[in-house]
């Protein structure tokens, strides 16, 4: 049996009338996949329906619907069984995402005859561009025990779950990959700047040179631009800047937020240096949204970014910001003495 947290998600739909069928592949799956029916909270009552679907496309790693026989329909002149067209409609968007070979459609093994309108109906028909599938089936059963029927078409769908695993959209692999090295040319970009010359600099002069650098480097929204960097070191008393264009001969006390009320404003730099984890401030712009962004590097600095943009970030894209930089973060941490992290 899998782990719960490394199941692969599997979506469900079906008809309506088909929902002991759908339940009882979900009985049958659930100890190899994360199951979502599609009855069972996939279609929140607030979002149009194409939204969740969509939403269910974006997580799932493999869909099984049940092609019951719904509807009769006529074709040619010969009424037929055929399964409902907004379960034809949702299959063909998840194999249109995943690919066939990750969507499985089960049938019924048999269909009792009915007559409907004084004309006998007993074939099933199935659209000619899945024709050329090998489908599962459903047993036929008279005792309505769905979960037997559905065992040996969950069998294979199960073993093709185990070999296969979660779903690898390619396109955003690339993306993501085309994000890292964008991430390693601004790391190379840095250093090109800072280059050994530099680095045997006066002090004062080496984390200038770093600030400046860290201005053409540092990875930020296309709607924001750097105006500003500086470094902080750790006193006796409290924290000094050492370089950088922001706050130059700035030095505060480490008790400087000490007894402060909730509306006053607070000195980040010394918050991110006492607590040792990164904060940021949103400064007061009427003309753009500015924020300061405080990094402890190591135990004895700090650095800030100052960013100015048109749109206000949510705190979800300052973290991301975090990370898009965490690898420049750390090269710097090096650069001045620390290990690898």
């Amino acid at each position: 049996m899998l782990e719960s947290v490394s199941k692969p998600n599997l979506f469900i739909g079906s008809s309506k009338e088909s929902i002991e069928i759908a339940r009882a592949v979900n009985t049958q799956l659930s100890h190899y996949a994360q199951v979502t029916p599609w009855y069972a909270g996939a279609f929140p009552a607030n979002e149009y329906t194409m939204e969740s679907i969509e939403k269910q496309l974006d997580i799932s790693d493999f869909a099984v619907f049940i092609f019951a026989p719904d509807d009769i329909i006529q074709h040619r002149g010969q009424l037929y069984f055929a399964t409902r067209d907004n379960t034809l409609f949702e299959m063909g968007l998840f194999w249109g995402k995943l690919g066939r070979k990750r969507v499985f459609c089960i049938l019924p093994e048999y269909i009792e005859p009915v007559v409907n309108k004084e004309e006998l109906v007993q074939q099933y028909r199935l659209l000619s561009d899945l024709q050329g599938l090998t489908p599962l089936h459903y047993e036929h059963r008279t005792d309505s025990n769905w979960t037997a029927a559905v065992d040996i078409a969950c069998g294979e769908i199960s073993k093709y779950i185990q070999r296969s695993g979660k779903y690898i959209n390619l396109q955003s692999e690339l993306e993501h990959q085309k994000l890292q090295l964008q991430q390693k040319q601004k790391i190379l970009h840095f250093l090109l700047i800072m280059n050994q010359e530099s680095l045997q600099e006066e002090k004062r002069e080496k984390f200038d040179d770093m600030c400046s650098a860290l201005k053409v480097s540092f990875s930020i929204p296309l709607e924001y631009y750097v105006t500003g960097t500086a470094f902080w070191q750790a006193q006796d008393e409290g924290i000094k800047q050492i370089g950088g264009d922001v706050g130059q001969g700035f030095f505060y006390p480490y008790h400087v937020n000490e007894h402060k009320q909730a509306e006053e404003p607070r000195i980040a730099v010394v918050d991110a240096y006492k607590q040792q984890k990164w904060s940021y401030l949103k400064k007061s712009n009427r003309v753009a949204p500015t924020y300061m962004l405080c990094y402890p590097i190591g135990t004895q600095y700090v650095l800030t970014i100052h960013i100015t943009g048109q749109i206000s970030l949510k705190e979800q894209e300052l973290w991301d910001i975090l990370d898009a930089n965490e690898e420049l973060l750390d090269t710097i941490h090096y650069l001045i003495g620390g290990e690898w992290e």
